[in-house]
């Protein structure tokens, strides 16, 4: 997997050359300012939480997951449905780039073009880069926003407030609240927990943590 994304890599500098240069000086700036701003606010729950939503396999890729763009490759031909298939890296620079139209050309560039985040950012300091930079909600552009909002420490956060924020990723906060989006919210948050519970680590988090009484619900 990690040939297959150095061969895209220089892939993506031939054929997307100012493209790649501009994401390049992009991706330079933004972990930059990440580190200049004491580096990530991502605790070890919140960082969990993340790669179980987004992207399982992100340790064993190199920027492309193939198993899942095969997979939301398929279902798109022959279901006709668009399925979630983005590593991390994919999620990083469709954000920086702004580019975000459903097509099957800003696909492929976006497959191109994520191979060349590690060429700037090592491998574990994508997912804090990547939440200092998403979007999550109205007035909640990167982690401290959010969190700002929401009223939580970020470098004090359960599980279940991890979830919550890693929810809004999929459904992020409008700027007036919406009992559906609330649902939503809710229903993802359940989701991720579900999913770390099933998990070595999950299950001994869960069990050190007592039972939350607060929730993302009640700010």
């Amino acid at each position: 997997m990690r040939v297959l994304a150095k061969l895209l890599s220089w892939t993506a500098l031939l054929l997307l050359g100012r493209r790649s240069r501009a994401l390049l000086a992009t991706l330079r700036r933004a972990y930059s300012c990440y580190t200049r701003d004491s580096g990530s606010l991502a605790t070890l729950n919140l960082t969990f939480a993340l790669l179980i939503a987004e992207d399982r396999r992100f340790y064993r890729h190199g920027g492309v997951d193939v198993t899942a763009t095969l997979r939301a490759a398929w279902y798109f031909v022959f279901k006709g449905r668009l399925v979630g298939g983005s590593t991390l890296e994919q999620q990083l620079v469709r954000t920086l780039s702004g580019e975000k139209a459903r097509s099957i050309r800003r696909k492929f560039r976006e497959i191109l073009l994520c191979t060349l985040v590690s060429r700037v950012v090592p491998k574990s300091d994508v997912p804090g880069l990547y939440l200092s930079v998403a979007y999550f909600g109205w007035r909640m552009n990167g982690l401290r926003d959010a969190c700002r909002r929401l009223g939580l420490a970020a470098d004090h956060l359960s599980i279940r407030q991890a979830a919550g924020i890693v929810a809004r990723l999929k459904y992020p906060e409008p700027e007036h609240r919406s009992e559906v989006r609330l649902r939503q919210i809710r229903s993802r948050t359940e989701y991720i927990l579900r999913s770390f519970a099933e998990t070595d680590i999950g299950q001994r988090q869960l069990q050190i943590e007592a039972p939350e009484s607060e929730t993302l619900f009640d700010f």
